[in-house]
């Protein structure tokens, strides 16, 4: 038992991306939870690319439950997708193994599973209610999700870059020389990447960029500094550290098994914007950097 305890907390420990800007759900709960999983995986053959073919296996049956009306299930289907989405990123962090392949196949998967399950809430909803304002709400609802994890992410990878971790993951995936030259596989899906993902990076640039005006001008501090404590100030990521893909799942999650997916939509809209708002007037107007 103790040695296991210590494997454990080694592998816990190696799979971390960050304790300090991760999301909170992910650091107590699932990342833990998924250091179990990823205990038993590790001395395996088994991969983190086909862990991620597994979760996404899992993302698409519980969308067709929830197509097919079995909420309980779905949720069910769901939250062992969103169990797989952290174990096959800790995985490859304990095997050394992340590469460009899995990091875009992870994020072109979990963009598609959302689509799928926002489309059978839906239909579901659909089939009670016929209604076209259900289509406006649901879709909405997942632009709105799709919109606040990518604006976590944008400041989750800032931070580790000054950690020098996921080096290889970048705020915006434009094509590079390097990248048409490379892995044939990573760039079709660096392409899809980029079709789903470009335009929400950029918009979490663009808010990224007039938060950050009002520091501009100061000449207390350089332009270095000025970035170093801008994506590494704690309170700031704690608060963006609600919005990350982990946590909303866990939402969906609870609003099928507990069957108020129409009380999520508007929990969706209403709530977690205002959060997120919240959050980037946070950046903008309340944040102090000294030198």
């Amino acid at each position: 038992m103790r040695i296991f305890k210590q494997r454990f907390h080694f592998l816990y420990e190696a799979s971390l991306k960050s304790r300090q800007a991760d999301e909170l759900l992910n650091t107590y709960f699932i990342r833990p939870a998924a250091s179990v999983v990823v205990g038993f995986l590790y001395p395996t053959n088994i991969l983190p690319i086909q862990v991620v073919l597994l979760g996404t296996g899992f993302g698409v049956l519980a969308a067709v439950l929830i197509f097919r009306g079995n909420l309980l299930w779905g949720g069910i289907f769901l939250f062992i997708k969103n169990m797989l989405d952290a174990v096959d990123g800790q995985l490859a962090r304990a095997k050394h193994l992340e590469d460009r392949r899995g990091r875009f196949l992870d994020s072109v998967s979990d963009f598609m599973i959302n689509l799928l399950v926002f489309s059978a809430i839906g239909r579901t909803l659909y089939q009670i209610r016929p209604s076209p304002e259900i289509w406006i709400l649901v879709s909405l609802a997942f632009l709105s999700l799709s919109l606040r994890v990518s604006y976590f992410v944008f400041y989750f990878v800032a931070f580790l870059h000054l950690e020098q971790k996921l080096t290889q993951n970048r705020r915006f995936e434009g094509l590079t020389e390097a990248d048409r030259e490379g892995d044939p596989v990573a760039l079709i899906l660096q392409k899809i990447y980029i079709f789903f993902y470009n335009w929400q990076d950029q918009l979490a640039g663009l808010l990224d960029n007039w938060c950050l005006r009002r520091f501009k001008k100061s000449d207390r501090l350089d332009r270095k500094t000025l970035l170093q404590k801008w994506y590494s100030h704690p309170q700031a990521l704690r608060l963006s550290g609600f919005l990350g893909l982990g946590t909303e799942l866990t939402f969906v999650i609870l609003a099928l098994i507990l069957n108020k997916i129409d009380t999520y939509l508007w929990f969706n809209l209403l709530i977690l914007n205002a959060y997120w708002g919240f959050v980037v007037l946070y950046r903008r107007f309340l944040i102090t950097i000294r030198p």
